[in-house]
């Protein structure tokens, strides 16, 4: 809902197949006929040697795919900020915030993200989770709050509160980094995301859901 709510299409869209919408024979071969092709491909290695990995993808059937044009974004896409989804649920109640990000401000969300559920935020006993998920032309930071709908409405309130008024993150900047460094040393792209100057934050306009019993829980412009 998040995704959807901030985006609308392209990261907006469901990841998989969900049956809303008729997919025939022929709009799968059609999608095939566009996306393998060599244009759309891309081999990612780390630890090994190239001439045998260069060797590999000749002799696969890689090589004897067409040629085609490439499908991947070159613009950042369209942000939505401002909205509100409200839907009503059996089980635990949801309140949870996101923030549309562009690249230049990466680092600034990384910190964020990690310093809200770590012993060095007051805030981190009122997060279910926090993270920042991060994409080649933009990024979304979304934030969590789960659980009985009133403790819910209370702590949402508490952490929007905050962040509208500001945090400082300096104290968080070595957290932040040392948590990127861990993540490089398993990622087969490693991420060169600086946050060594990353200072202040101040939330602004995000997107808000509410899940479960909606009638306890907080309206955006309640928060």
């Amino acid at each position: 809902l998040l995704y959807s709510a901030s985006f609308r299409n392209g990261l907006g869209n469901p990841l998989y197949y969900d049956g809303v919408e008729k997919v025939t024979l022929d709009d799968i071969k059609a999608f095939a006929d566009k996306v393998y092709v060599k244009d759309n491909i891309e081999i990612i290695a780390k630890g090994v040697d190239a001439k045998a990995l260069n060797g590999f993808v000749q002799d696969s059937a890689l090589s004897q795919l067409p040629a085609g044009a490439s499908l991947a974004a070159t613009s950042t896409p369209k942000f939505y900020e401002g909205v509100e989804v409200r839907e009503r649920a059996v089980g635990e109640s949801i309140s949870a915030i996101a923030v549309p990000v562009k690249p230049a401000d990466f680092a600034t969300y990384e910190v964020l993200a990690a310093y809200l559920t770590s012993p060095l935020s007051e805030l981190s006993q009122s997060i279910s989770s926090a993270s920042f998920e991060k994409y080649s032309q933009a990024g979304l930071f979304s934030l969590y709050v789960k659980g009985e709908a009133s403790a819910v409405a209370s702590s949402i309130k508490k952490v929007v509160s905050a962040l509208k008024g500001g945090v400082n993150l300096s104290s968080a900047t070595g957290y932040a980094a040392t948590n990127l460094a861990l993540a490089n040393e398993s990622a087969v792209i490693a991420s060169e995301i600086d946050v060594a100057n990353v200072k202040d934050f101040k939330l602004g306009k995000f997107n808000y859901v509410a899940l479960g019993d909606v009638h306890n829980l907080p309206y955006a412009d309640e928060l």
